[in-house]
């Protein structure tokens, strides 16, 4: 699963000049193996459009609870204020000054989606981001 992932998106990453790095895990989960990776698709693609130097990882590991998916990315981060705000529909974070162009483009849907999957799913999606830094996005699903 992750492994699939991860080929799919290397050759976006090292068109941007980043590094796509993976952390894989053994577990059993019980979900929609395809709109889990939609999902985290989502997640991959956002950390590879908004970060710009450095690179993103993939990852998933055992928590006491099931298995937690994380995608780690170096980009500008989402101020405080606008944190819960970016799961909305069509809303775009104010981008600081001097973004490289691209970054702005979309409609705001893709984390949107990614909260909606996870809803239906029952699983927990959250964030922490700290400006200058960078984002983390969780999807944890139980077992």
């Amino acid at each position: 699963f992750m492994d699939e992932l991860f080929l799919q998106y290397q050759p976006a990453a090292q068109l941007k000049g980043l590094v796509l790095r993976l952390h894989t895990c053994q577990a059993k989960i019980y979900s929609d193996p395809q709109l889990l990776k939609r999902a985290i698709g989502n997640l991959i693609a956002n950390a590879i459009k908004f970060t710009e130097n450095n690179g993103v990882l993939l990852a998933c590991r055992k928590t006491s609870t099931g298995v937690r998916f994380e995608v780690w990315d170096t980009g500008m981060g989402i101020e405080p204020e606008h944190q819960k705000a970016v799961f909305q529909e069509f809303y775009k974070a104010p981008l600081i000054a001097n973004a490289p162009i691209g970054m702005n483009d979309g409609f705001g849907l893709g984390l949107s989606i990614v909260a909606r999957f996870c809803e239906t799913l029952g699983h927990t999606f959250s964030m922490r981001s700290r400006i200058g830094k960078g984002s983390v996005f969780r999807i944890d699903v139980s077992t």
